[in-house]
């Protein structure tokens, strides 16, 4: 038996134990509906199968990171997950797929969370231990996706990551080939604010899989302080500027963190945007003019540093539009000011 251990569930359901073999091919079909039976409701299972993403070497290139900073190599049947799979989930079309991580404590899949999944058609996998090194964090989630791609019908371009921990912005930023959306909860590490000097990057992926992450929905949604406000728009400013051509800022409170209300709006932002393979792509001409008429209705509400932003974003993907010619001009006249 490989790949998939389920246990009981406090809801009663009966243990059930499921064989597949996984590979690359599987990995593709998975996203096909299945007529194979899949548990439902709430349960938790450990997974002994890993993908072939989370190899060690792997998550360091990924990463960009060291030993030191990516922690030590992980057993997958030492990392339990906490799993919610709504009733109609029954392999006759694709859901939607939630990979949720939280750092503190025994998180469960949240009660009010449920009808919402129902709603959308969403599965979501939990991680279960706390304080998880970055390389078990990152491999984990990644094992997830892995493996209920082989187990259930998944949409490819609704597969999402939720996080409250310390290393999920990283995470998000750096698995843009998989993940497409991402919502970070009170620890946005990635793009660190430093006095009024550019902000420090503190982990930088391959260019391949910065654009594929700058490509989806990044939420920000920083823990309530003093320093909020300003250190939420310091970093949308540094990732539009870096490409991230979607990110919202959704500030909540210790109140309203994965409450279900926070849930649902964060789920709306993110799949306001589809992966350029889900949509028809834009004439060559539209983009550049919409950056520009962007960076123009900024420049008219005084946000000087967003409208650069933009017009630098316009200038370096599409040098050689009328419209970079006219952004040349603007960037021109703001930097005289």
């Amino acid at each position: 038996m490989r790949g998939w251990r389920a246990g009981t569930t406090a809801l009663g359901s009966a243990a059930i134990f499921l064989a597949f073999a996984i590979s690359a091919a599987a990995d593709n079909i998975a996203t096909q509906p299945t007529t194979l039976p899949a548990q439902t409701g709430a349960f938790e299972v450990t997974l002994t199968q890993r993908s072939p993403l989370s190899d060690y070497a792997k998550l360091q290139q990924r990463f960009g990171a060291d030993k030191g900073e990516l922690g030590p190599d992980y057993k997958l049947s030492d990392q339990p997950l906490v799993v919610y799979v709504p009733p109609g989930s029954d392999g006759s079309k694709p859901y939607g797929l939630v990979v949720l991580s939280i750092q503190d404590g025994d998180p469960i899949v949240f009660d009010q969370w449920r009808p919402i999944l129902d709603k959308h058609h969403l599965i979501m996998v939990g991680t279960k231990k706390d304080h998880l090194p970055l390389a078990t964090n990152a491999g984990v989630c990644l094992d997830a996706v892995y493996n209920f791609k082989q187990r259930y019908a998944i949409d490819p371009n609704r597969v999402y990551l939720v996080g409250l921990s310390k290393y999920i912005e990283p995470i998000g930023i750096c698995t843009g080939d998989v993940f497409t959306g991402d919502t970070y909860a009170w620890w946005p590490d990635y793009f660190r604010p430093n006095g009024t000097a550019p902000l420090e990057v503190k982990y930088k992926p391959p260019p391949e899989l910065l654009r594929l992450a700058g490509a989806h929905m990044q939420v920000i949604a920083p823990a309530p302080g003093a320093n909020d406000a300003w250190f939420s728009k310091a970093t949308t400013i540094a990732m539009s500027a870096d490409g991230f051509e979607h990110v919202v800022v959704a500030p909540v409170g210790h109140d309203q963190v994965l409450s279900d209300t926070w849930f649902d709006q964060v789920f709306k932002l993110m799949e306001s945007v589809k992966p350029a393979s889900a949509v028809e792509a834009p004439k060559p001409a539209d983009e550049p003019q919409e950056l520009l008429n962007l960076a123009q209705a900024y420049i008219s509400s005084g946000m000087v540093a967003q409208a650069s932003a933009k017009l630098n974003l316009l200038i370096r993907k599409y040098p050689d539009s009328p419209a970079a010619a006219k952004a040349r001009d603007l960037l021109s006249q703001l930097n005289s000011q």
